[in-house]
């Protein structure tokens, strides 16, 4: 699920990501990816990222990490992952 961004991602990062249930962190992933394109390996790789951004994001959709998601759930969900990190694009690429 975390494939090619494991290897750019901070110590601080993972710890928050793995929180999240299998199928949602990988369209979480996937939509970041997305958004972001290469820039997303350079803010994965800050530390301050994860406190500062990732671990807000995850927690607002926390209620993902306590209940099943399945794959008919994706095309939603990955919406609302997409707008939430398109709301806070331009403040991240200027931080």
């Amino acid at each position: 699920m975390l494939d090619e961004s494991i290897a750019d991602m901070s110590m601080e990062s993972l710890p928050i990501l793995v929180l999240l249930k299998i199928l949602f962190l990988k369209v979480f992933m996937e939509v970041f990816r997305d958004e972001f394109g290469d820039f997303a390996k350079l803010v994965l790789r800050e530390p301050e990222f994860a406190t500062i951004y990732l671990t807000p994001v995850v927690e607002e959709f926390g209620d993902f990490m306590s209940v099943d998601f399945n794959e008919d759930q994706e095309d939603s969900v990955g919406t609302n992952v997409e707008l939430k990190w398109r709301g806070q694009k331009d403040e991240i690429i200027k931080w």
